[in-house]
């Protein structure tokens, strides 16, 4: 596996927010689309950027390079 070091753990990637955040709207837009719209397809594309916005904010944002006007 490419994901994995050697001792069988998975390395964080910067994409794994946006990972997560499919996962579960697809999970959430496959239960919604069925439940209220009768069509998975419309679930999903609802559900898609709910998840991904969810998967988002379990990330912490990156910090500005090292140059600031403050630190000369």
């Amino acid at each position: 596996m490419a994901d994995s070091n050697g001792d069988g753990t998975s390395k964080s990637g910067s994409g794994s927010g946006y990972m997560t955040g499919i996962v579960i709207g697809m999970m959430l837009g496959s239960v919604l689309g069925l439940l209220i719209f009768d069509n998975i397809a419309l679930g999903f594309g609802v559900g898609l950027p709910i998840g991904i916005a969810i998967g988002m904010m379990g990330q912490p944002r990156r910090k500005p390079g090292g140059t600031s006007a403050e630190d000369a």
